[in-house]
């Protein structure tokens, strides 16, 4: 028997090109971070939890559109049908739309989240417009990873620390920003891989099209080899040599994924390998987090 929905057909298809231009899936490790902080921390006031996540969430789709809006033709150039204003399943007008509504609920979860969550989601949608608007980031070769890296690492945490009303400050939570901060600088510029044609050929300043393959290859290495550096050191200082043992594999795993040129990969697999190693990254600082707690 045929099931009717209560929806029109061109209306499932927009909510869906919608949440496919949100990419939600990016943030997805950001969500688990945030949900981390409240567990550790005996928050367990489940509205809370899901309204941080959902906040995370729209602002996160709100900088993403507005990135898309502004790098559609370079999308175009480099044949991104995965997105759905290049692929033409959504238009400016309605991709402007859903950020104004997106808007609108990230300003009533902030205010009924409370604990600074507006100041919190302000600083985000700062962060994004300046990384794609005001400031160019991402044209910019050193900038970009920076702006990127605070967003992806030290926000999710920050925000767990404001709704669980922990010290921002402490040795801990300090140490898991910094070292989220400094993982995610190196591991961002594997995506700037997969548009290097079309970068080169809108003159986007971006690391590779500056440096080179080989810098970044280096880059990559160097900058989370050091976010494994800054959490070792402190399981170290603290006493915590187990801690800072099971550390070490992880970080020697990572660089095995990450050691080799990344142009010799395919697409997928060197995206496999990204998310591999962001995967064995926070499930790390996550256990250290949560043991040095317990």
């Amino acid at each position: 028997m045929r099931v009717k929905t209560s929806l029109p057909a061109n209306s499932i298809s927009l909510g869906r090109n919608i949440a496919i231009a949100m990419r939600s899936q990016l943030v997805s490790l950001s969500v688990v971070t945030f949900l981390l902080v409240m567990y550790a921390h005996k928050e367990t006031n489940i509205a809370d939890m899901i309204v941080g996540s959902v906040l995370i969430i729209a602002v996160f789709g709100i900088v993403t559109m507005y990135n898309d809006l502004q790098d559609v033709e370079i999308d175009r150039h480099n044949k991104r049908y995965d997105i759905p204003l290049v692929a033409s399943a959504l238009t400016r007008q309605q991709l402007m739309i859903s950020m104004t509504v997106l808007t609108a609920i990230t300003v009533i979860l902030g205010a009924f989240l409370g604990h600074d969550s507006l100041l919190w989601a302000s600083v985000y949608l700062f962060l994004g417009f300046l990384y794609s608007g005001l400031f160019s980031g991402k044209d910019r070769p050193y900038g970009g990873p920076v702006i990127l890296g605070i967003c992806y690492g030290a926000m999710p945490w920050l925000l767990g620390f404001l709704v669980s009303e922990k010290d921002i400050l402490s040795l801990l939570n300090v140490v898991v920003m910094v070292a989220s901060v400094v993982f995610v600088i190196g591991i961002i510029t594997l995506k700037d891989f997969k548009d290097l044609k079309g970068d080169k050929a809108f003159g986007k300043k971006t690391l590779l099209v500056e440096r080179g393959s080989s810098f970044v290859n280096h880059w990559v290495k160097i900058w989370t080899t050091s976010a494994y550096g800054i959490v070792i050191t402190y399981c170290l200082v603290t006493g915590s040599s187990a801690e800072a043992a099971l550390t070490l594999v992880i970080a020697l795993l990572n660089y095995q994924l990450l050691r080799t040129n990344q142009l010799t990969f395919s697409a997928r697999s060197r995206a496999t390998r990204g998310n591999a190693a962001r995967g064995l990254f926070y499930f790390s600082i996550c256990l250290v987090y949560v043991l040095r707690l317990s």
